[in-house]
């Protein structure tokens, strides 16, 4: 049982850290591209907004799971994860990391 839980915050913490990366990419060449004229800059930042939506909705189910987090953090997080989404990504990718080697 112990080991299900692990393997399965094993792979949040994979899917939270490639969606925030691959969102971060795609966004910033989306936007040079559309900046460019350039074909499919579009695509890219479609892609990067919905890789978005994938880390924001993974980074608040887990911040409201979090035992450890009170109910105060949890509100701090989910706003920052609404309002300032990519910075607040990189600082909770961050602590993530830390709460896995500490576990």
């Amino acid at each position: 049982n112990n080991y299900l839980l692990n393997t399965l915050s094993m792979i949040k913490f994979i899917l939270y850290k490639w969606s925030l990366i691959l969102s971060t990419i795609s966004i910033l060449a989306g936007a040079m591209m559309k900046i460019l004229h350039l074909n499919f800059g579009g695509i890219l930042l479609s892609m990067g907004m919905i890789l978005s939506v994938i880390y924001i909705v993974l980074g608040i189910y887990n911040v409201f799971t979090n035992p450890k987090i009170t109910k105060s953090e949890k509100i701090m997080w989910q706003t920052a994860f609404i309002f300032f989404n990519a910075l607040t990504g990189m600082l909770y990718l961050s602590r993530f990391k830390k709460d896995q080697s500490n576990s």
